[in-house]
């Protein structure tokens, strides 16, 4: 019985030292995850509006209640790009999507103010890989390699963005889905159609300034 005890006392230690150095070691470098994740955040913001040279950030309504993180949305703040005029060029909004994987997809996306997507740009994805994961799937276009997922979506308005399968028609404000990886597809697209519908509610709540 005393054995039990001791064993009992041995294990409780060892899990208290396992758990005081895990948690030591992930306040060290939960500082520089943090600084990396901002950096790939910013790079990102200019990849998707190139034009603009500054952002400032803004923050949604708090009444619309569809800033909270469900299944495809978008988050609360966003950023206002301006170029070296100090004009504003768009906006980028960071969307959140769910695919076939439970943890979310996140991205950023580069708006006009009409809705026209400028740049989209997946940040983070755990989607199948040869499925869902073709999302970053690298191609080439006029012998330049681009993520041909993302491409599909820029010059389009966004608000009313389809996912067809096959070919899109001229006439389709729509992107083609990846083969057996649909539910990716519309989830990506949904988060873009979403955030621009926030926007839009946004701008109309503050007078369509």
């Amino acid at each position: 019985m005393k054995d039990y005890i001791k064993l009992g006392f041995a294990l409780l230690a060892v899990t208290f030292i396992a758990g005081f150095v895990l948690s030591t070691a992930y306040e060290k470098t939960k500082p520089k995850i943090d600084e990396i994740q901002k950096n790939e955040e910013a790079s990102a913001r200019m990849d998707v509006l190139p034009e603009a040279i500054d952002f400032s950030t803004a923050e949604l309504d708090e009444s619309l209640e569809e800033t909270t993180l469900l299944d495809n949305t978008v988050e609360n703040r966003y950023w206002i790009g301006k170029n070296a005029q100090g004009e504003e060029v768009g906006i980028v909004i960071k969307i959140y999507a769910y695919g076939y994987d439970p943890a979310p997809i996140t991205a950023m996306a580069g708006l006009a103010e009409d809705g026209t997507v400028i740049g989209l740009k997946i940040i983070a994805q755990k989607e199948t890989p040869g499925l869902g994961a073709r999302i970053q799937e690298i191609g080439e276009e006029e012998g330049e390699p681009v993520v041909w997922f993302t491409r599909q979506f820029e010059s389009l308005k966004a608000g009313t963005i389809e996912v067809v399968k096959g070919r899109v028609p001229e006439d389709v404000n729509g992107i083609s889905a990846i083969t057996a990886a649909t539910i990716t597809s519309k989830a990506v697209t949904e988060a873009v159609n979403k955030g621009y519908r926030l926007l839009s509610r946004e701008k109309q709540m503050r007078g369509g300034e």
